[in-house]
């Protein structure tokens, strides 16, 4: 969790205008800079924000050892 209050400058890089705000950095890209960042864009709902973040972590994250994945559009598009 990020304050940005107490942290306007690094605020400013990514052009927080309302809270709350969201960004998505994956794993796999390092730096946390705003050109990394994936905002969310869609409702304030929980259900809304979970679903969002429980795509990401589909997509940031690497099967399991075993698991079966297929290989079809939806994983690609997760994935890509």
């Amino acid at each position: 969790m990020y304050d940005a209050d107490a942290n306007k400058g690094q605020s400013n890089n990514f052009k927080i205008e309302g809270f709350p705000t969201l960004f998505w950095f994956n794993a796999n890209q390092g730096a946390r800079s705003a050109n990394s960042a994936v905002k969310y864009t869609g409702g304030r709902s929980l259900d809304g924000i979970v679903k969002w973040i429980n795509k990401k972590l589909a997509g940031d994250l690497p099967p399991e050892i075993g698991a079966v994945v297929e290989l079809d559009d939806n994983y690609f598009e997760k994935v890509l």
